[in-house]
């Protein structure tokens, strides 16, 4: 079995939360068309967590507004939208 540090994977259905265990996938978003969560696995079992354990500062709550816009703004858009977000993030980051 190999050990995964790090996934990104849109599941609408939280079942899929014992197969990433048993992957051993140390953290998991989850977003519930509303809200972005963040599991991590603590002894096979997945526990909300306040923040990421791989990137700390990053803004959680502000992903989940952009992944609420995805019915109502242009796909491209949302996607240049954001980039240059996580952009400003990094810069801002960077000191």
């Amino acid at each position: 079995m190999v050990d995964q540090d790090y996934r990104i994977e849109l599941v609408q259905v939280r079942r899929w939360l014992a197969t990433y265990a048993d992957l051993r996938v140390l953290e998991v978003w989850v977003y519930d068309g509303t809200t972005l969560s963040l599991q991590q696995l603590q002894n096979q079992d997945y526990v909300t967590a306040s923040s990421n354990q791989f990137f700390p500062n990053l803004p959680i709550a502000e992903i989940a507004g952009f992944l609420q816009q995805d019915e109502t703004v242009d796909y491209l858009e949302l996607v240049k939208t954001f980039r240059a977000w996580v952009k400003g993030q990094i810069k801002s980051q960077a000191g």
